[in-house]
């Protein structure tokens, strides 16, 4: 792009900023959504989140995919790549360009689906979500043939995984290079966009307006329901940045409501164990040694620290697994703390 950056310029990059602002506070793009597969003989089991969390997420990112919305990420990163822009910015605009290109051209090849991976994500977008998929290109008979050949399972999988994937990508460009660039022009050439941003539907459960009301949004009881403590607990563990953590307390014979006291009230894995009548064992063990004793429940090794969980809340490591297992406590421990 060489033409002068115009009006109409900054309001595209605004607005793929702001359906990136709304895409980051989906839950589908959050630390607890849930996307895997695993195998049992010949049957897979697929583990998906929420249907409506993946509805509304799908609402954002159709903004930043489809070629006629002027918030279109391609036409954006046209915008983002011109000369007048500084260097880090046009930089940060060709990586991640790079980067979500690579994904949606190379062929989605999960459980034996093979096509291209803007295909499937078209599919879906235009014959079951967004349209009916009676005309164009991309047809109803099209999707359903896909769905009788691969199944439904490994389809959905499929296109949950992409939007994922390309959506965090999305939102990489959209903070290191569309909101850098929005604040250039606006700075040097007195350019900004002719439009608020901002969420169009409100950011809160409970949220006073300017005017003075108050707003209060409630699910309804069908989908809706306020956390316990032990859900949080719960859920806030199953995230893959607390795997280390994880795979203690799954070992433990305790219950959750245990471990959650025992969390909340000690900072370290010494005195949490204690506090279990348990003990945490300091040896030097070799790389991936695991030395089976009685009582021996599981064994795993946390870079090169073996750590083994026995009965009655013995856990067994060396000094750098105790290391390990401290800080992984108190992260865990924070993000259980935080509102």
């Amino acid at each position: 792009m060489n033409n002068p950056v115009d009006q109409k310029c900054v309001d595209q990059v605004a607005s793929f900023v702001e359906a990136c602002a709304e895409l980051k506070k989906e839950p589908f793009f959050g630390k607890d959504e849930k996307l895997g597969f695993r195998s049992s003989g010949n049957r897979w089991t697929f583990t998906f989140g929420d249907r409506f969390h993946f509805r509304s997420a799908l609402i954002s990112f159709r903004r930043l995919w489809m070629p006629t919305e002027p918030s279109n990420w391609e036409e954006v990163v046209g915008i983002l790549k011109h000369p007048d822009l500084p260097k880090g910015t046009t930089l940060s605009a060709v990586y991640h360009e790079n980067n979500i290109r690579a994904v949606i051209s190379r062929e989605a090849q999960w459980l034996n689906l093979k096509m291209p991976s803007n295909r499937i994500i078209d599919l879906w977008l235009n014959t079951v979500f967004a349209h009916g998929g009676l005309e164009g290109k991309n047809k109803r008979s099209d999707f359903e043939a896909i769905v009788d050949q691969y199944g439904h399972a490994t389809f959905e999988f499929c296109f949950r995984s992409l939007v994922r994937e390309i959506g965090l990508e999305f939102l990489n460009l959209s903070s290191m290079a569309a909101k850098p660039a929005l604040d250039f022009y606006s700075q040097n050439a007195d350019l900004s966009p002719s439009f608020r941003i901002g969420a169009a539907f409100g950011e809160k459960r409970k949220e006073q307006t300017k005017e003075g009301h108050l707003v209060i949004r409630e699910g309804s009881s069908e989908f809706f329901s306020e956390e316990t403590l032990e859900e949080k607990f719960n859920r806030i563990l199953e995230r893959y940045e607390n795997r280390e953590i994880q795979f203690v307390f799954k070992n433990l014979d305790v219950s959750v409501n245990e471990l959650l006291c025992v969390t909340l009230n000690n900072v370290s894995l010494a005195q949490l164990l204690a506090a279990l009548d348990g003990r945490l064992e300091i040896k030097t063990l070799k790389f991936g040694e695991i030395k089976p004793a009685d009582g021996f429940r599981a064994g795993w090794a946390i870079n090169r620290s073996p750590i083994n969980v026995l009965d009655d809340c013995v856990v067994i490591t060396d000094e750098e697994g105790v290391n390990v297992l401290d800080v992984a406590l108190g992260k865990f421990r924070q993000q259980l703390l935080k509102p």
